[in-house]
């Protein structure tokens, strides 16, 4: 999978988070939000390849500029 690819596959993964969301806070009546909850539980930087950096940047960028509710990745965390 190229970068590009990725980019593009979180994307459309947001954007169906999103949709789901409003279609059933439509239905609920109610405000309806995601929670994606990962375990990184042991991991260490010698886990990680440097190039998923590469590849997080421009994800990073869209989430914070168009999703501000969405968790920003704590980096620091990893150490």
């Amino acid at each position: 999978m190229t970068d590009e690819e990725y980019c593009e596959l979180a994307l459309h993964i947001f954007e169906y988070l999103a949709c789901t969301a409003d279609r059933l806070a439509m239905t609920e009546r109610s405000l309806v939000r995601h929670a994606v909850v990962s375990d990184y539980d042991g991991l260490a930087w010698h886990h990680l390849n440097p190039r998923i950096f590469f590849r997080l940047r421009p994800v990073a960028a869209i989430l914070d500029a168009y999703y501000p509710c969405v968790a920003q990745l704590n980096l620091a965390s990893l150490a």
